[in-house]
């Protein structure tokens, strides 16, 4: 087993500028760990592109002779275009694929948008999202690189409702990213719900 902590680990100490994620790296070296997790999304600190901030970062961790395993990128499909969401995400598989990193996690759902008028139920959710995540895990697939998503954001967090998730996407390329502490905000017991989903 390989130690890796991520960059959103230090999220608190960028607010004022002085530390950066390039010192998130260089900490990450300093206590020990073989790997670094990069999170980013569409806007860089510095004013270049996502793909020269993720190049200059990883050439950072190489330097520092750390991994770079997984690339990590929010998103969110239950919206009202989620073609669009789609065509954002895949932007950031291209960003991992170009740099070499052989899994990217992003987020599938954050809640019901402005202005939904459906039935407010997590299966609405899933059947709605389901195609979406689908097609990414596909794209990647093509580009070299696997997809996953964790469990949490309320919504999607207990073991049941996320094997109903992976049901649904049914894709090999889309796994899982355990998370084990995240059950117990939902009141779910974690060695019953990590068995659940230890295949995916």
């Amino acid at each position: 087993m390989k130690s890796c902590i991520s960059t959103y680990s230090f999220e608190r100490l960028y607010q004022d500028g002085g530390f950066t994620r390039f010192d998130a790296i260089d900490k990450t070296k300093e206590y020990g760990c073989q790997g670094v997790e990069l999170v980013l999304n569409d806007e860089t600190p510095d004013g270049s592109t996502p793909m020269e901030y993720a190049k200059a970062l990883c050439a950072h961790a190489k330097e520092q002779g750390l991994e770079v395993p997984i690339y990590t990128t929010g998103a969110n499909f239950f919206v009202k275009e989620p073609e669009k969401e789609l065509e954002r995400l895949c932007r950031h598989i291209d960003i991992a694929a170009e740099c070499k990193i052989p899994l990217l996690r992003h987020d599938v759902a954050w809640g019901y948008y402005e202005g939904y008028t459906g039935i407010k139920s997590y299966k609405k959710v899933i059947e709605a999202v389901a195609p979406f995540v689908r097609q990414a895990a596909e794209y990647a697939r093509e580009r070299g690189l696997k997809t996953c998503s964790e469990n949490h954001g309320y919504l999607l967090q207990d073991s049941a409702r996320m094997l109903e998730l992976f049901a649904a996407v049914d894709h090999p390329n889309y796994g899982f990213l355990c998370d084990m502490g995240n059950f117990t905000v939902v009141d779910e017991d974690c060695a019953t719900a990590v068995s659940a989903l230890s295949d995916y």
